[in-house]
């Protein structure tokens, strides 16, 4: 009897697991809206959202090809005459990448990839359709150019989407934290258009010197570092999160390590496009001082009552000012060794850099700042003018 009743009990016990265990399947294969079933394969939330977004945002990336014309040679069947020069040619030579930003076909890319002015550029979709390029405008100030896609007459399915460009919305890189999963879309190699990476958001406010190929360097401030790969030919496209939504422009790569690339910041440049679209052009205020990013160790080897800032500081080597005369900052009275520590209520840290804050106003605007000068806090509005 005893003996029976635990027969039972167990017989129970399974049963009631096994009805348990379809329940729960059930349940969540019809509740749980973080993830779908793929061929009866469970894909989770994370997953699922990765796969919308990256979705979202690849029919709004084009890959761009760089032709170049080269002057055929000819050779004679003599194998010692000199070589004759036939008719020019168009010829492959590069790559990159832009995203389309409205359904105009304006779209936007690393300024070093349309840089050779020798060449022209070739526009694709995803789904292949040609398109001609035209440079609208280019950054002075950061790595960074406008471009208008136009439809060939002849070409009857490029004219389709005149108007109804597909488009990747813009984020907010001002909110992007460490540990943030994002995406990297892009040509890579110039050869695998619409190559999609993964990674995450590895740090943000890095500085570095980059190299544009032809010799040429430049000083870029404040990017998003990621470990998604980005190779070459993926210049100029997104860096997207999971909402599909742009928060950086993919630039550089580390080539002496593995998985550290870097993007500009999507903020840093919506100043640029507002700039372009009221006056034609891309016209950068700037402020008119050299500095110094404070940290804790170098304000505290400096003896300063503060710990955070950009520094104004002179050329230790000519003896110049750190202040442009005529500057705004020369109109508004500031001096060497002045730290300006808020702009709008905003401190400026290494994540939050001097040039940071003024890519995001217009020429005209007029900023409020905090200073510290000799152990005083001083209010100061300046009216910020074109960089020359």
């Amino acid at each position: 009897m005893q003996k029976n009743n635990i027969y039972t009990i167990l017989s129970l016990a399974v049963l009631f697991g096994m009805l348990g265990g379809f329940g729960s399947s059930y349940w969540m294969m019809n509740n749980f809206k973080g993830g779908v079933v793929v061929d009866d394969t469970y894909v989770v939330a994370e997953d699922s959202q990765m796969i919308d977004a990256q979705q979202t945002a690849a029919p709004g990336v084009v890959s761009i090809i760089q032709y170049v014309q080269l002057q055929e040679i000819r050779q004679s069947q003599d194998p010692f005459s000199q070589p004759m020069v036939g008719g020019n040619q168009w010829v492959e030579a590069g790559g990159g990448t832009a995203f389309l930003i409205n359904s105009s076909g304006v779209a936007i890319t690393n300024k070093h990839v349309i840089s050779d002015e020798t060449g022209k550029f070739v526009a694709f979709l995803a789904d292949g359709t040609e398109f001609n390029v035209e440079i609208e405008a280019i950054d002075s100030g950061n790595d960074f150019a406008i471009l208008q896609l136009i439809p060939d007459l002849a070409n009857e399915i490029a004219q389709e989407y005149v108007d109804v460009f597909p488009y990747i919305e813009l984020g907010d890189s001002s909110v992007i934290q460490v540990g943030q999963r994002v995406l990297a879309i892009g040509n890579a190699l110039a050869e695998y258009e619409n190559t999609t990476t993964a990674g995450i958001i590895s740090a943000t406010g890095r500085n570095i010197v980059a190299s544009g190929g032809y010799g040429d360097t430049s000083t870029l401030y404040g990017l998003i570092q990621t470990d998604a790969a980005i190779n070459p030919g993926n210049s100029g496209g997104p860096l997207i999160n999971l909402a599909g939504q742009v928060v950086g422009i993919n630039t550089a790569v580390d080539s002496t390590a593995e998985g550290i690339g870097f993007a500009i910041p999507i903020n840093d440049v919506k100043a640029a496009i507002d700039s372009w679209e009221m006056f034609g052009e891309i016209k950068r205020p700037s402020l008119g001082v050299s500095y110094l990013m404070l940290s804790e160790p170098s304000a505290r080897k400096m003896g300063l009552e503060v710990n955070y800032g950009a520094m104004i500081v002179e050329d230790k080597k000519t003896g110049l000012s750190g202040i442009v005369k005529g500057s705004p900052a020369d109109e508004a009275g500031l001096q060497d060794r002045d730290v300006i520590l808020e702009i709008d209520g905003n401190a400026l840290t290494y994540n939050y850099t001097l040039q940071d804050a003024i890519l995001r106003y217009q020429v005209g605007d007029v900023i409020k700042m905090v200073i510290w000068r000799k152990g005083e806090l001083l209010e100061v509005e300046v009216e910020l003018t074109q960089t020359s």
